[in-house]
Formats: structure tokens, C-alpha cells, sequence
């Protein structure tokens, strides 16, 4: 897929013409519970991992952004397609019909809106959008509903879509627009949520069955600056000699460093999302797991010995040491962090000395027995020698052995 940044217009510093400024006392329902009512020009962001995810947040957000005069635009991908999107708000929306039917909704694929021809313009998506506020205000609505998912999006073009992000949160806040915009966590590792949550208000998330809004610290955050922090913790985490994975509360593998690659022979692409039972042998996987499931009842590892399987099927032992990453309230669990120290090779060596230490002292208790053995032959020599020489007395013989004790 084509990537383009050419701009029309520089919409960090222009203002398309006749459209009103948002105002910032305009509160509109946002339709989420948690979050609540927000500004007009508000940008933020949800991860989901399921259909149902994308659900239980936008058919609301879309509801109340009907029922307030607004014109309302999704645009789907991957796992929610358009007729379900549709089929959705019917059933949660009365009088869904007319609202259609007035031209006041509009639910398109990524294709029709993000890519079409294959090409993702920035440029043009941006005046896109600028264009149906335009358009919708023109028809007496109050402003401009969005959403778009990001699941299209494949990992070569995402610093492109970051840099339009960087641009479209500059232009939403300008306008009375609300956008939301939503990420796969299944195709997002550290980097990109913190790249994500960096041009975003705040973002949503679920914990369990309910879904917590955090505002970024990141968000507003000159560029320079973020991308110096996320170069930091990126090479922190990828260059360091000891393995390194990190995953979520899902028990879902979202970061997996260089020397994790060296010691299982797998690619961080082939692991990242899946879950951390693919690493263990079936025979210790269960036990291992629930070591795992330990951590998120607060237990940190100080040294944990946990069998590891390569891509080739061998097995290698690490020692681990944990810690647990936690949200701003300082209870949510947002991920655990482990780092490793492969000790296969000690383990071989003293494995090696063990079975050493075992031979040496089977040949000890050997040696002790056929000394003892030795003996008790002389003995019974020297005992033979004296008796001989008895025998030959009582026949007025001369002693056949002058020194009995010595034996040849």
C-alpha cells in the first residue's frame, strides 16, 4: 500500500473557510458511560480485541451522537464489517429508519474512505473530513461523529499513520468533531500503544468486563521528545543481553526482545499476540502458567527457574525475575515485564559434575570393597602358613614357612 503526505493545506496553521471555531464550554454526551459528556474537538483513542469490544463502546457513542443532531460517520474494517455495524444500530437506536433515510448517518469499509485505489492519502482523508463537517453543517447538524478502525493498517506504513494521526488530532480539536479512533491490541505491541496513546486525548480500554479511560501523559508532547523516549525504551528493551518479553493481562505476548529471539530461535513477529504457553514444553506448560498467574496476585519473581522451548523443539532452562506494570491508580495490572537469564549451560555442567561425583564415588565403594577383599585374603594366607607349620611340628618336621606372614 501506497503511502502519501502531500498536503493541500497545512492544516496545523489553516482553518478551512466557514467553519466555526468548536467552543470550549460546548459539552456533547459522549454516549460512553465512562467517559461521560466531552468538548467538541475531543480526539481519543480504544484498543479492543474483540467484535464485541468495538460494540459495547461505538453503537452508544453513535446513539447519542444521533439523538444530539450530529452527523454521524463510521467507517469499518476487520472483525466489524458494515452490515454489522448497521444491523447493530438498528437494534439499539429507535427509529434508526429515519435517521438513514434523512442522510444524517453514514457506514462505509476502510476501502471506500482510507485506501481507495489501494493508496492512503493523508492529505486527502484530512480534507475528507473537513469536507463532511462542512457538508453536515450545511444541512443544520451541530457538528461532525466519527470513527475509523485501524485493523487495515499493516506494520510497514504505521509511522506514516502516526504522523497523520499527529496531524488529524491538530485539526479534529479545531472543529466541532468528535473522532475515536480504534486499535487491534492483536497488532499492537509497547511501542505502538505508546505511539498511539501520544496522539490521543485519552484512551479506553477494557479490564476484565469493564472498560477504564486513562488520560496520556504523553499526549501534546513535542514529537522530538517522543520519539527520543520511545527510541530510549525500545533500545533499553531490544539491545539488552538478557531476554526480555513483557505481556498483558491476557497472558498475551507483547513484547519480545533480540536475545528472546537468540535463545528460542523464534522472531518476535511469530510471537507477539499470542499467548505464553506457545514458549513451554507440554509436559511443564501448566505448571509454568500458573507461576505466571501468581505474578498477577502481586507475587514478583526474584529467581524462578522456567523450562523453555525452542522453535526447533529443544529445551532450554532460564532464571527469571519479574515485575508488575501497573495503571496510574496503581492497582490495574496494565502488563508484567520478565527478564531472564539463560542457565542451560550451568545446569549441563553441573549436571556433568553431578554424574562425575556419582562415578567417582561408585568406584570408591568399589576399591574400598576389593581392598577389603585383598585383606581378608592375606589374612587367611598367613592363618593357612601357621597351620601348615603346626601340622609339620607335630610330625617333627622342620616349618615349611619361615615367615609366615609373608605372603608372595
Amino acid at each position: 500500500m501506497h503511502f502519501s503526505t502531500n498536503e493541500r493545506t497545512d492544516f496545523t496553521t489553516n482553518r478551512a473557510p466557514g467553519l466555526p471555531k468548536q467552543r470550549d464550554n460546548d459539552l456533547r454526551p459522549s454516549g460512553i458511560e465512562i467517559i461521560g459528556s466531552v468538548k467538541w474537538g475531543t480526539h481519543f483513542c480504544q484498543f479492543y480485541q474483540t467484535k464485541t469490544d468495538l460494540l459495547e463502546t461505538l453503537v452508544p457513542y453513535f446513539k447519542a451522537g444521533l439523538e444530539n443532531n450530529e452527523f454521524c460517520m463510521w467507517v469499518t474494517s476487520e472483525p466489524l464489517q458494515v452490515d454489522e455495524a448497521k444491523h447493530a444500530l438498528q437494534k439499539a437506536v429507535p427509529n434508526f429508519a429515519e435517521y438513514e433515510q434523512r442522510g444524517q448517518v453514514e457506514i462505509i469499509p476502510y476501502s471506500a474512505w482510507y485506501t481507495i485505489g489501494g493508496n492512503f492519502d493523508q492529505s486527502r482523508v484530512l480534507h475528507g473530513w473537513v469536507q463532511k463537517l462542512k457538508n453536515a453543517l450545511d444541512k443544520g447538524y451541530a457538528g461532525l461523529r466519527l470513527t475509523g478502525n485501524t485493523f487495515w493498517l499493516e506494520k510497514k506504513d504505521w509511522q506514516g499513520f502516526m504522523e497523520y494521526e499527529r496531524t488529524v488530532d491538530t485539526v479534529i480539536g479545531s472543529y466541532t468533531m468528535l473522532a475515536v479512533c480504534t486499535y487491534s491490541l492483536e497488532k499492537c505491541g509497547v511501542s505502538e500503544i505508546l505511539d498511539v496513546a501520544a496522539r490521543h486525548k485519552f484512551t479506553l480500554i477494557k479490564r476484565g468486563n469493564s472498560w477504564q479511560s486513562f488520560e496520556s501523559s504523553l499526549h501534546g508532547k513535542t514529537e522530538a521528545a517522543l520519539v527520543e523516549t520511545r527510541n530510549y525504551l525500545e533500545s533499553l528493551i531490544d539491545y539488552a543481553n538478557a531476554p526480555i518479553i513483557v505481556w498483558n493481562p491476557d497472558y498475551a505476548i507483547t513484547r519480545f526482545n533480540h536475545a528472546f529471539e537468540k535463545m528460542t530461535g523464534y522472531l518476535a513477529s511469530e510471537v507477539l499476540g499470542k499467548k505464553l504457553n506457545i514458549l513451554f514444553p507440554n509436559d511443564s506448560a501448566e505448571e509454568s502458567m500458573k507461576k505466571i498467574q501468581r505474578t498477577t496476585t502481586g507475587e514478583y519473581w526474584k529467581t524462578v527457574e522456567i523450562p523453555i522451548r525452542q522453535k526447533n523443539e529443544k529445551i532450554r532452562i532460564a532464571l527469571w525475575n519479574s515485575a508488575n506494570i501497573h495503571d496510574r491508580d496503581g492497582k490495574s495490572i496494565v502488563s508484567t515485564i520478565a527478564q531472564g537469564q539463560d542457565i542451560t549451560e550451568r545446569i549441563l555442567a553441573e549436571e556433568k559434575i553431578r554424574r562425575h561425583a556419582e562415578e567417582l564415588r561408585t568406584a570408591n565403594e568399589e576399591l574400598t570393597h576389593f581392598n577389603r577383599l585383598m585383606v581378608g585374603r592375606e589374612l587367611r594366607m598367613i592363618e593357612l602358613k601357621q597351620e601348615i607349620n603346626a601340622l609339620c611340628r607335630q610330625l617333627g618336621q622342620s616349618p615349611r614357612y619361615t615367615n609366615p606372614k609373608h605372603t608372595p
